[in-house]
């Protein structure tokens, strides 16, 4: 093939997982699963044509390729070449793909044994373990191959309980590139906890006082929604996001600097690679407060006039998009029990719903809180009913927030501390 006129890329995805599902307190199922497909984007002529199937039969993929190339969006950008300067990204461990049921089986166990002395009445406990491994494989005609595995571990516990007029749902999780059993026992903890801050409902009333969001909080459309969207490069070319023509501009508080890091070790999403090849690296996008670039593809990139972000993220099923790998937010200094301290009355949250029905692209958010707990007095004294939260992130990430010096990444989606926003509006339903 020419390598100006006409260009092929091939792009593989195969996977292993082991779930055992414990309902109710109870094994209900272990099934193992195994998938794989394959993606071919064919360039010709400015022209690119995509194709996918689970059979990997080339001719068939090139030949759907190529008749969807009269209708394939338009392409002048180079796919990359050359197998140097890649990452080492250490997130595959063979003990951990190789996990039996049997071992997931007694972990659940040790889990339901852990939350039972709790003893709380109708309380109904979900148990779901998955272990497993990954593997994404790319080359090109201009001579790129590159292959990364991934191993995981996750487990998710579910602890709810239902009466008229209210419904307790806790949640938590732990996900890892490797076996955790200590970790995952200690998410019964996390559980055990709430529960025990659950025990009495406070209806606040509506006003504007400080929120504090966990880290389980921030992908649920807080931060990681409207920040996405808003850095996305195809918004950018719409001229839909808001941060457009802002390069090098202050966009937030200095106190604020956001990543993409790709390469963090054990973390399931991490690769040497992005969904076209190109080598990763940790990535600032706002650094102190400075708009730095917006997530870009070789499409995107090419179509600003800026340089590819490596951002490019993919299924076997589909052509690049601009995404995140693992949204990195930079700590404060602050630890958490100070800043759960200073707050006389305010609301703390872990799980929200509802952010899509705002308008997102502006950073505006109206959600609902799922599981949310009361402070007065720096002490956390109840779970919040019949509340919602409203604002604006990028007005919030001017100034009147704060930074925790603890970071955690319970989703497997997002590094992130503890953040508080000192003047949300609460709408509640107390006097």
């Amino acid at each position: 093939m020419s390598a100006k006129n006409q260009m092929e890329e091939l792009y593989h995805q195969e996977g292993y997982s082991l779930p055992v599902i414990f309902k109710s307190g109870k094994l209900h199922s272990i099934q193992a699963r195994r998938h794989q497909g394959w993606g071919l984007r064919l360039f010709e002529n400015g022209r690119e044509g995509f194709s996918s199937s689970t059979t990997g039969d080339l001719d068939s993929l090139r030949s759907l390729a190529k008749a969807n190339l009269p209708y394939g969006p338009r392409s002048n950008y180079t796919l990359p070449q050359g197998n140097e300067g890649y990452p080492t990204v250490k997130n595959y461990y063979p003990s951990c793909a190789r996990t039996g049921g049997k071992e997931l089986i007694e972990l659940g166990k040790q889990i339901l044994a852990r939350i039972k002395p709790a003893r709380i009445k109708d309380l109904v406990v979900d148990v779901d373990l998955r272990v497993g491994y990954g593997l994404q494989h790319i080359s090109n005609s201009l001579g790129l191959e590159k292959t990364h595995r991934t191993s995981f571990f996750e487990v998710s516990v579910e602890a709810s309980k239902s009466k008229e007029g209210d419904l307790l749902n806790l949640w938590g999780v732990h996900f890892s590139a490797k076996m955790e059993p200590e970790k995952a026992l200690s998410v019964t903890e996390h559980i055990l906890t709430r529960l025990k801050w659950s025990q009495r409902i406070v209806k606040p009333s509506t006003k504007r006082m400080p929120v504090i969001f966990s880290p389980w909080a921030l992908p649920f459309g807080v931060i990681l929604q409207p920040l996405s969207a808003g850095l996305s490069g195809e918004n950018w070319i719409q001229g839909i996001s808001p941060l457009k023509d802002k390069l090098g501009q202050q966009v937030t508080h200095p106190s604020f600097s956001l990543y993409d890091n790709p390469v963090l070790p054990d973390a399931v999403s991490s690769t040497p690679f992005d969904g076209e090849g190109l080598p990763t690296s940790r990535r600032p996008f706002i650094d102190k407060g400075r708009l730095v670039s917006p997530l870009l593809t070789l499409e995107t990139a090419k179509k600003l006039r800026l340089k590819p972000t490596a951002s490019a993220q993919r299924s076997y099923k589909s052509r690049p998009g601009g995404g995140f790998s693992l949204m990195e937010i930079e700590a404060g200094t602050k630890p958490f029990k100070k800043m759960l301290s200073e707050v006389s009355e305010g609301i703390y949250v872990e799980i929200l719903s509802g952010g899509g029905q705002s308008n997102v692209i502006a950073g505006e958010f109206s959600l609902g809180v799922i599981l949310g707990f009361y402070i007065k007095n720096g002490n956390i004294v109840g779970r919040v009913k019949d509340c919602m939260l409203a604002g604006n992130i990028y007005d919030c990430l001017q100034g009147g927030f704060e930074l925790s010096a603890e970071r955690e990444n319970p989703l497997g989606s997002l590094l992130g501390p503890y953040i508080r926003m000192d003047n949300l509006t609460v709408s509640g339903k107390g006097k």
